[in-house]
């Protein structure tokens, strides 16, 4: 019997698998009866369990099922072992994947799965599937990141709309007149990372917890720079009433516009403030430095805060021209937003507060203390510049008759994020 199955199977070298093991399980059974050609077929296949000969009949005959209701049938030249998925059910599922990201539905792995239990008859674990999807090109996971449903939906022509408006606003302005203004919110327990601690050799545990003020108040910074690399004195904005003045003598007393709101937050009172007292009066001192004449942009979102008619006059008696964002584009098109704010969020959460530093301190100023630190660190010149140039707003070099200055200019290109979003939008209109 094994000669003749090995005769058998020199005949059929170009058959797969799957169709060599039901060949020889159809010849065998009918010479050997009662059950025992299952046994056969292993031992000459070299099988350690009869699951696997039952496993490519069954799929060879699910084959030609699948051939004969309209599929797709294997090549007979077919190598290895064989798909546990067919190609009019991958069809299926690239159809689903494709259509759920065209209309930027969110779809999880999980998702696919209900989708297969659902729409198909495959007995198949998903790790497997995974796998195949991912081998065929059908799919790929990457990381999916929430946003607020009004930054989902921003349209393409809103942003184009807005770099045309730019281009014809900024553009020429000298370098140092350029500004953008925005908030960033601090919360020692929000912001506080996992971390690697180093312990003893001999510490049997897997995992320590250190201790983090969960009742800490939330702390507002209200943050202005300028295309050269400038920055205006920030704002810190507290819940608390009062102030513990004891880091004055470390030398933070001119170091900030110190505030006070129930919520921590900033409203149009101290954004008024905050003009009057740090933002015009750097743009005069540039002016005076810079023997500059022009109104100086200011680019900031549509906050409430901002757009208050006490605001606006204030900007227009000084010669100031805001400049609004179109709505819930900032985290596309703020320059804060695009690499400032996340170095700062970083170095504040990695802030060591060192030997340096009284540890009779309160909480609010070793709070003040980091988030000064912080800032200093994440407002580089090289660390601004780029965050504009992220964003589509650029500084290139003006040679004057009389000196050599920096202007503003608009490369929209240079906004990558910004550009997919137009670039998506076009290609919906051209697919119409």
């Amino acid at each position: 019997m094994h000669q003749l199955i090995k005769n058998y199977l020199c005949k059929t070298k170009s058959y797969s698998l799957h169709q060599q093991v039901h060949q020889v399980f159809t010849l065998v059974k009918q010479i050997i009866p009662n059950g025992k050609h299952l046994i056969e077929v292993s031992k000459n296949f070299n099988f350690k369990s009869l699951n696997a000969v039952r496993y490519h009949i069954g799929f060879h005959e699910k084959v030609i099922a699948e051939f004969q209701n309209g599929g797709v049938i294997p090549s007979s030249n077919q190598q290895g072992r064989p798909s546990v998925i067919t190609e009019s059910q991958l069809k299926l599922i690239q159809d689903y994947i494709e259509n759920s990201y065209a209309s930027r539905e969110l779809l999880t792995f999980s998702m696919i799965q209900r989708f297969i239990t659902e729409k198909m008859t495959i007995s198949a674990p998903f790790e497997s599937i995974r796998r195949i999807l991912n081998e065929r090109g059908i799919m790929q996971m990457i990381p999916a990141q929430p946003v607020e449903p009004g930054r989902f939906n921003i349209s393409g022509k809103e942003i184009f709309d807005y770099f045309e408006k730019l281009k014809s606003e900024i553009s020429g302005t000298p370098s140092n007149l350029v500004y953008n203004v925005d908030e960033s919110g601090f919360q020692e327990w929000v912001d506080t990372k996992h971390l690697f601690a180093c312990v003893p050799s001999s510490c049997k545990e897997k995992k320590i917890t250190f201790p983090v003020p969960r009742n800490g108040k939330r702390a507002t910074m209200l943050v202005g720079v300028s295309l050269s690399g400038d920055v205006v004195k920030p704002c810190l904005v507290f819940s608390r009433v009062t102030f513990d003045t004891e880091i004055f003598p470390l030398g933070y007393q001119n170091k900030a516009m110190f505030a006070s709101q129930p919520s921590g937050y900033v409203n149009k009172e101290i954004f008024l403030e905050w003009h009057r007292q740090c933002f015009i009066p750097h743009v005069r001192v540039v002016r005076d430095e810079m023997n500059l004449a022009c109104s100086a942009k200011l680019i900031m979102d549509g906050c409430r805060a901002h757009v208050t008619p006490e605001v606006s006059s204030l900007c227009s008696q000084n010669g100031i021209d805001p400049f609004l964002l179109p709505p819930h584009s900032s985290h596309l098109l703020q320059p804060l937003d695009n690499g400032i704010f996340s170095v700062q969020k970083t170095a504040y959460k990695n802030f060591q507060q060192g030997r340096s530093i009284p540890s009779t301190l309160t909480y609010q100023s070793r709070h003040v203390i980091r988030l000064i630190a912080s800032l200093r660190r994440a407002t580089d010149p090289i660390i601004i510049v780029h965050s504009f140039r992220s964003t589509g707003i650029v500084s290139q070099i003006n040679r004057g008759p009389a000196n050599i200055t920096c202007v503003a200019a608009v490369a929209p290109y240079r906004a990558v994020e910004a550009m997919k979003i137009i670039l998506r939008d076009i290609g919906k209109l051209a697919r119409r």
